[in-house]
């Protein structure tokens, strides 16, 4: 009889919500992940970044849902804008030429003060831009801030660039 020997995985495994985006965006073209899962390009950038890193694969489930659930125009979204003194906002949804989205998108497995950092990183960005949200993606998670309201956290993203009250 063989006996099975686990060993624990190093990285938190992607959920069922955002395998469910990621293939999705893979069947209609948002994105594309080589044979061996190594790489995804973007096709609205048609930027390519290793997709090993679970933060990746966060940035697609997320890219993806704002398209599909939120209805945001594909090409509305860029990757990677730089933001003036601060750092790179990974995702910024555009109302015409205006940021009106920042996200920063973080992997699942992250402490409290990492999560309170990202917040604080993310708010900061959106600020900068004179974005109306700011939203923090940990995993499958999200946490909606909307900026003109002293960064007061919602329960939601509003869809499509409707005004949600508050």
């Amino acid at each position: 009889m063989t006996t099975l020997t686990y060993k624990p995985l190093k990285e938190k495994i992607v959920t069922s919500e955002e395998l469910k985006f990621i293939k999705l965006g893979e069947n209609k073209g948002y994105v594309f992940i080589s044979r061996d899962g190594s790489e995804i390009i973007y096709r609205a950038s048609g930027k390519s970044y290793g997709f090993k890193k679970e933060k990746e694969k966060v940035r697609a489930y997320f890219l993806v849902k704002l398209i599909e659930e939120y209805k945001y125009s594909e090409k509305s979204i860029q990757l990677d804008v730089e933001v003036p003194g601060v750092d790179s906002a990974d995702l910024v949804v555009y109302k015409k030429i205006l940021p009106y989205i920042i996200v920063e998108c973080q992997r699942a497995a992250i402490s409290q003060s990492e999560i309170k950092k990202a917040q604080k990183q993310v708010i900061e960005k959106a600020k900068v831009l004179k974005a109306k949200y700011a939203v923090l993606v940990v995993g499958p998670r999200q946490m909606v801030f909307d900026i003109q309201a002293e960064a007061k956290q919602i329960l939601n993203l509003p869809s499509n660039y409707k005004e949600i009250k508050i």
